[in-house]
């Protein structure tokens, strides 16, 4: 099996659609918390949605496993179904039975993964006592493939270091590629690259191996825009995620406020963007008509308020897509979960933004409409409670 260009928006596909799957599991377990510790006595008897700094799974857990950790997710334990992680930090160092999707800045696999390994990130490494039973996929900075996979290995890497056994075929583009130990090769091995592989004389090759010439400037530039967009679209799902799990009555407030008033709504969150601006304009218009003198201290008072207010807009933009989200996701499908209306919604938005020209709805829809759903919620509802400190099931 070869890998198609578009495995980037295959990943984004399967991060959503599998969540949203997940909108008709009402019995599924949906923990949040600073840390959460599912401890290895405990028995998880359907998929967990976890969020939090960290999560540790030392028991099992009998369905997928959904985890957004602002640090680490760290599985030693047993996982039946699938994991699908946004993360600093993924260890996978016991036994899942089906996929790993992650989006981390670095992902570890010491232990099993029965079906494929999907990464995207910074780092991503597979060690010599670790296995992979169906394909490895990594978009990474660097990455380690050291241990035994019965798959493909594809992706792009700048830095890619081999070893170990792969059963089907080796398809990357890297800038550089080093065979680090022994490695069995079941079909071919073909690398794009301007550099010639080092050690290729420890390859066991079952087919030819190939150096390809490297994909023209331009295509790399699109490719790497692509993966912004692509990398901004499941962040911004992933603290959407966490917005609904830590305050759910709010989101659903926020989604409903959205759905009764969406013009008052995008009037609000329009005010709010653009006060910054309007704010600049006033002082700029006050420097001009006031004596030079006054000049200088007007600045001084005026350019920390502006400062204050545009950190403000942004951190607000930041959450602001939840609200957007729910009212797009139920508009989809009625009958979805909070989350699973996070999920579709997100998807649906996140495909459109990846669109030439329609993309540009994105930010001129989504910001303003989940602002001012935000401020309609908080005037008829009160404030969030506060999140427990450490979750153990």
């Amino acid at each position: 099996m070869r890998f198609p260009s578009s495995a980037a928006l295959t990943l984004l596909a399967v991060v959503f659609f599998v969540a949203l799957d997940g909108s008709e599991a009402h019995a599924a377990e949906t923990v949040s918390s600073d840390t959460v510790i599912i401890r290895e006595d405990v028995v998880v008897e359907d998929d967990l949605y976890a969020s939090g700094f960290q999560v540790l799974i030392q028991g099992e857990v009998r369905g997928d496993l959904i985890v957004i950790a602002g640090e680490e997710l760290v599985v030693d334990g047993l996982v039946h179904g699938s994991v699908f992680a946004l993360a600093q930090k993924v260890e996978i160092n016991g036994e899942v039975r089906g996929s790993v999707r992650t989006v981390a800045a670095g992902t570890n696999v010491r232990g099993s993964v029965l079906e494929d390994l999907v990464v995207v990130g910074v780092r991503g490494d597979l060690e010599a006592e670790g296995s992979v039973g169906g394909d490895v996929l990594v978009w990474a900075w660097n990455s380690t493939l050291t241990g035994e996979i019965g798959g493909d290995v594809g992706g792009v890497q700048r830095n890619l270091d081999l070893a170990g056994v792969v059963g089907g075929e080796v398809d990357v583009s890297v800038e550089t590629l080093e065979i680090v130990g022994d490695l069995t090769v079941g079909g071919d091995l073909t690398y794009r690259s301007d550099r010639r592989a080092e050690g290729l004389d420890r390859v066991d090759s079952g087919g030819v191996i190939v150096q390809k010439t490297p994909l023209p400037s331009n295509i790399r530039v699109r490719a790497l825009g692509l993966m912004g967009k692509l990398l901004t679209v499941i962040l911004l799902t992933a603290v959407a995620m966490v917005v609904a799990l830590n305050w759910p009555a709010e989101s659903e407030r926020a989604g409903e406020a959205a759905r009764r008033s969406p013009a008052l709504a995008f009037g609000l969150g329009l005010a709010v963007l653009i006060s910054p601006a309007v704010l600049a304009l006033i002082a700029f218009w006050i420097l001009n008509v006031a004596p030079t003198s006054a000049s200088l201290p007007l600045l001084a008072v005026m350019l920390p308020i502006i400062v204050a207010l545009t950190t403000f807009v942004a951190l607000v933009a930041v959450v602001a897509g939840t609200p957007s989200v729910v009212l797009l996701g139920r508009l989809l499908r009625s009958g979805a979960s909070l989350y699973g209306a996070v999920a579709i919604g997100s998807a649906l938005v996140g495909l459109v933004w990846l669109l030439p020209r329609l993309g540009l709805l994105v930010p001129v829809l989504v910001l303003p409409i989940g602002i001012g759903s935000w401020i309609l919620a908080v005037r008829r509802g009160a404030a969030p409670e506060e999140a427990t400190e450490t979750a153990t099931v």
